[in-house]
């Protein structure tokens, strides 16, 4: 196995956040307490998927 480029490091740790954005926002979500946090991580998450997926592809 060949050691991770720096991209490719980047790309990893942004999926990572954003599965953490997005599954913290859920879960904050089934509380029902901050709606609008929960909102704003899964919107970061999401951003950070995409983001991951663009960069991936070059």
């Amino acid at each position: 196995m060949q050691p991770m480029t720096k991209p490719e490091r980047r790309t990893q740790t942004s999926r990572i956040v954003g599965n953490l954005a997005i599954g913290t926002g859920l879960l904050l979500t089934v509380t029902g307490e901050v709606q609008v946090l929960a909102a704003l991580l899964v919107l970061i998450g999401v951003g950070l998927r995409i983001e991951a997926a663009v960069t991936a592809g070059h």
